[in-house]
């Protein structure tokens, strides 16, 4: 099956994604600031953040397929459901593997 790209999203995507990891890794704070429990997740920012993967996983695949014509349209939305899902999927085995099989905050 191919790749249906119309807008280069691939490509975007991928670096946005290799930058965000090395903004995060450079912004790591010491093992001092870890430890302070003023750097815990609030109710507000989980929930900023819930709503977000809210708004990702409903509107992400049509905006990704609008630019298609046809029965491609389709294709395009369900390669993007896909990919919401085996990323969605690879976050959690991860999680756990790096966590020593416990999910953390």
């Amino acid at each position: 099956m191919p790749i249906i790209d119309p807008g280069g999203s691939i490509l975007i995507h991928l670096f946005a994604g290799f930058f965000g990891w090395a903004a995060a890794f450079l912004m790591m704070p010491n093992k001092i600031a870890k430890n302070n429990p003023n750097n815990r997740p609030s109710y507000g920012s989980v929930s900023l953040t819930l709503l977000g993967t809210f708004f990702i996983w409903i509107y992400f695949p049509s905006l990704n397929a609008a630019l298609q014509v046809g029965s491609l349209r389709f294709l395009c939305a369900i390669n993007t459901v896909f990919a919401l899902l085996t990323s969605t999927i690879s976050t959690f085995i991860l999680s756990a593997a790096l966590r020593r099989n416990k999910f953390k905050w």
